[in-house]
């Protein structure tokens, strides 16, 4: 659109609704630079209801101990690469030590789980390995097809078992699973070959009953959670390969139960009750009207979400912050949008906070804040980074 007698285009003018992580996620990627460099000539306002920005994420400190209040503890997971992308750039910008830095992410490895065996619960630990570095940004996800993934997971399980003192390197099962590393791998380098990926199904098959004709009968609590967790990790595999979800079949894979899901791919009873399957649906509370009997999690929702954090992640499983959310995130981002450097025809956005009603309107060409009774701050200065 250009201006009045040829002027410089007017800027195309965006309305956000909502300051919460999608809110300000969605200002920062249409303020990008473009892949030429250039910048984009829009002019985004973001409103929200509340007078604070973050949303679910939000944190408040409270007078007189400004003990903190927010909506619960809140991690990072390594696989949110756009997310830490986009904080680590947040921080390059604002310069601004108030406000911390992507140092303050403790990176965490260690996943614990309870395990009700022999009448009472035990703790049922897994470390995974650390994966690289994801500060600074290395751009990009660990591997290029998510076939590639499945060479890992099967090396990790095979070492896992082998350092529990429950896998014999020279024992038919051990040969098994080096069999289905050497078929993964060459699946990775050719994803289409539909021959092999059946002979991998088949020999998934396979290894998983060598597995029970080994430990099936045990009930010591090493043999009993090795029995468990191979039947877990070839079964999503095979229910992965057999359902089409490397190929995007993800539909099909949707009306089914999580755990049901497993049982129809043929994993025990045993496994499907574990908390290797029951600790996703106790994590988001999957119930049916919030009854523990009538558990409901699509398996859809657990391939898209929780095997990627698992197996996907970048640097670290997960990210555990010193401050809280809206600190430790929120504050930064916003802090970096709030300062975009005036200009008619380059990014700027606009941050509208309210006490409980929307107020109306746009500002053009320059940033402003709106809270509670409307008073605006003082100008910020620029920050050096991407934003003109």
């Amino acid at each position: 659109m250009t201006g009045p007698g040829g002027a410089a285009p007017l800027p195309l003018r965006i309305a956000i609704v909502g300051a919460g992580p999608a809110g300000l996620a969605a200002a920062w990627g249409l303020t990008k630079p473009l892949p030429n460099g250039a910048l984009p000539n829009v002019a985004v306002t973001v409103y929200e209801r509340s007078w604070r920005a973050g949303g679910k994420c939000g944190s408040t400190r409270l007078p007189p101990s400004h003990r903190i209040v927010q909506n619960g503890t809140h991690y990072m997971f390594g696989v949110y690469f756009n997310t830490l992308e986009m904080l680590e750039e947040a921080h390059q910008e604002i310069q601004d030590g108030r406000f911390g830095s992507v140092q303050d992410l403790v990176p965490r490895n260690l996943i614990a789980l309870k395990h009700f065996y022999g009448g009472a619960w035990t703790n049922w630990k897994f470390e995974l390995p650390p994966r690289g570095s994801a500060f600074p940004n290395p751009g990009g996800t660990p591997f290029e097809s998510p076939e590639q993934y499945l060479t890992e997971v099967f090396e990790w399980l095979k070492k896992h078992l082998t350092d529990g003192g429950v896998l014999i390197v020279s024992s038919a099962l051990a040969s098994l699973l080096d069999l289905l590393i050497e078929q993964a791998t060459a699946l990775a380098l050719d994803p289409t070959n539909d021959p092999l990926m059946k002979l991998l199904a088949q020999t998934l098959k396979v290894a998983r009953y060598a597995a029970r004709l080994l430990l099936g009968s045990k009930t010591d609590l090493k043999s009993v959670r090795a029995r468990i967790l191979i039947d877990f990790v070839l079964t999503l595999v095979l229910g992965i390969l057999v359902d089409g979800v490397l190929k995007g079949q993800i539909a099909q894979v949707d009306v089914w139960d999580f755990a049901n899901w497993m049982k129809h791919h043929g994993a025990e009873q045993e496994t499907c009750t574990s908390p290797l399957v029951t600790a996703w649906y106790d994590s988001v509370a999957a119930f049916e009207n919030g009854d523990p009997t009538k558990p409901r999690l699509s398996a859809a929702a657990v391939l898209q979400t929780v095997v990627p954090a698992l197996v996907a992640y970048r640097g670290s499983f997960a990210y555990q912050m010193k401050s809280e959310v809206g600190e430790a995130f929120v504050a930064p981002v916003y802090e970096a949008l709030r300062r975009v450097v005036p200009s008619p025809v380059l990014a700027s956005v606009v941050i509208v906070l309210t006490a409980g009603h929307l107020i109306v309107g746009a500002v053009v060409g320059f940033i402003s804040l709106f809270v509670s009774r409307g008073a605006a701050p003082a100008e910020l200065p620029a920050a050096p980074g991407r934003r003109p």
